[in-house]
């Protein structure tokens, strides 16, 4: 039973985080045009932890703030890194 209450308090803790870090995402892309929100998903389909250099070389390209496109980055890899833990968390629980 104990296991049971950790595994519900372990997604409600990641879910609040989620929730926290999504609202970051679209706070960055309520800044940016759909071409640049296009293009940021692209990249990051491609490259999910770009180099400083590269996140300088996109701002720059697309006129973005460079701390928006890096908090944009973590903020994603993030959720993703949340969702595959959830995932796990699942099926860990229902074996």
């Amino acid at each position: 039973m104990d296991y049971y209450y950790t595994s519900c308090e372990f997604f409600t803790q990641c879910a609040t985080v989620t929730l926290r870090v999504y609202l970051e995402i679209t706070n960055v892309e309520k800044k940016l045009t759909d071409e640049q929100v296009q293009y940021l998903h692209e990249y990051y389909t491609m490259n999910q932890i770009p180099e400083p250099i590269e996140i300088d070389a996109i701002a720059k390209h697309w006129n973005i703030d460079d701390f928006d496109l890096s908090n944009w980055f973590f903020s994603r890899y993030m959720i993703d890194r949340a969702v595959e833990q959830r995932r796990f968390e699942a099926k860990r629980i229902a074996a």
